[in-house]
């Protein structure tokens, strides 16, 4: 019985040790491997260029966001197109058109009911499509900066649409119109300083050359003209 417990002690023992100098040796191959990946970066560095060119490829999430905001892009396009259509914008589509009718009948009829100060059973229902009108213009005013047609498009909405506004909204429309017709002022002022040189080949560029000559010299362009006719 004791040789038993004896042997079993042993066996403990020595299972133990065995286990201490595995981990041990674990321990020191780590640290032998990390020396050397250590040796073999510093070596990669000294022997490297200053700059070097590194590169990443897109993860999923980068995909993603790109993905988002390309639907967000195309979403607020659409939204856009269905809004102003609403509108009544563009003026040259049926549905537009119909809309634009059905919103003017609405602005008189809410209109007359409140100069009136009579009431009707759809009163509140038609205020409620004014107030979303409303709101259509301002997504016209947050549009317009980069709208192909943008002074046309708010022209058209404080012409057909200015009973929905309130005063804050109107005066944007306003802002905006006359911050580009100054800037048409003056591209065609700085247009109109061009000179046009001419080209023997090029008609057109002679005419405009020829245009440009009479508004700015238009004596010396007038007797030019008849030297080369042959008068005096």
């Amino acid at each position: 019985m004791n040789i038993k417990k004896i042997m079993s002690s042993f066996v403990i023992v020595m299972s133990a040790t065995l286990c201490a100098m595995e981990k041990q040796l674990e321990k020191s191959q780590e640290l032998h491997k990390s020396e050397s990946w250590e040796i073999i970066n510093k070596s990669a560095s000294e022997d490297s260029p200053p700059y070097t060119l590194s590169f990443s490829l897109p993860t999923a999430k980068d995909l993603l966001n790109g993905v988002n905001s390309i639907t967000a892009t195309v979403n607020n396009y659409m939204y856009d197109t269905e809004a102003f259509k609403k509108l009544g914008w563009p003026i040259d589509d049926i549905i537009a058109k119909q809309e634009l009718e059905k919103t003017q009948e609405i602005y008189k009829r809410v209109n007359e009911s409140l100069q009136n100060r009579t009431t009707y059973s759809d009163f509140m229902k038609d205020y409620d499509f004014i107030n979303r009108r409303q709101a259509y213009c301002q997504r016209v005013l947050q549009a317009l900066p980069n709208h192909p047609q943008g002074v046309v498009l708010a022209l058209f909405c404080l012409k057909n649409h200015r009973a929905a506004m309130h005063s804050f909204d109107l005066i944007r429309f306003l802002v905006f119109i006359e911050g580009e017709l100054e800037k048409f002022k003056k591209i065609g002022a700085e247009f109109s300083l061009l000179t046009i040189l001419p080209e023997e080949d090029n008609q057109l560029l002679n005419k405009l050359f020829e245009q440009t000559l009479l508004k700015k010299y238009p004596k010396d362009t007038e007797q030019q003209k008849e030297k080369k006719n042959g008068k005096k």
